[in-house]
């Protein structure tokens, strides 16, 4: 059960090593522009990723991430430089060969597996504990649930082999539904606990598993 998580990676019961992201959360704001609503307030200084455009691992067709769009040369496209708090509908109307701006428009949240381990590089050079790292994880991660997606079988799947899908997918449901979660105004997290290296590998899950 739950073999799909990291190497060395466990889910966590104790959640209080999350506490201090949760005390340093700011009111959920409706209008999306305080960064404090889902990021822990207090850092001198925050970076922001322009997530590729057109990367949609979890549907078929999808753009392959190499033949995204850099925000920088749609912009430059209508004069339009980057910033901080540049939105996506401000750097682009069309994209190339055609595609509308909702074609392209990225999957917030979710990064490539190679631009998760690049950025994952960057952090190593700022913690001790690169082997001992927290990950949360919303709980509204349809793949963690088995009513929340249906599996596709090979055509000569066995009836018992079907069946045992769904036992497997049912006991991580009770086991899931029975661990404590980091809770935040609006939102709740499973807490997960593993090294740097995992986080691509969780960005995988999260599409696939």
């Amino acid at each position: 059960m739950l073999d799909w998580l990291p190497a060395g990676t466990e889910l966590l019961c104790d959640v209080s090593g999350a506490d201090w992201v949760v005390s340093r959360l700011r009111p959920w704001d409706p209008d999306g522009t305080r960064l404090e609503s889902f990021a822990p307030s207090g850092f001198e200084t925050y970076a922001r990723i322009f997530h590729p455009t057109g990367f949609r691992p979890a549907f078929a067709g999808a753009l392959d991430p190499s033949d995204g769009v850099r925000w920088a040369t749609l912009g430059a496209e209508r004069g339009v430089g980057l910033s901080a708090d540049v939105a996506f509908c401000e750097v682009v109307e069309l994209g190339p060969d055609g595609y509308t701006a909702n074609d392209l428009e990225p999957a917030e949240g979710c990064l490539p597996p190679d631009t998760c381990r690049a950025i994952g590089e960057i952090l190593r050079s700022h913690t001790t504990t690169p082997d001992t790292c927290w990950f949360c994880l919303w709980d509204g991660n349809g793949a963690f649930w088995s009513t929340a997606h249906s599996p596709l079988f090979p055509d000569d799947a066995s009836a018992a082999e079907v069946e045992r899908y769904v036992a497997d997918a049912r006991a991580q449901d009770d086991l899931l539904d029975a661990t404590p979660m980091v809770e935040t105004r609006h939102r709740s997290y499973f807490l997960f606990r593993g090294p740097l290296d995992a986080a691509p590998a969780f960005e995988v899950a999260h599409w696939y598993l």
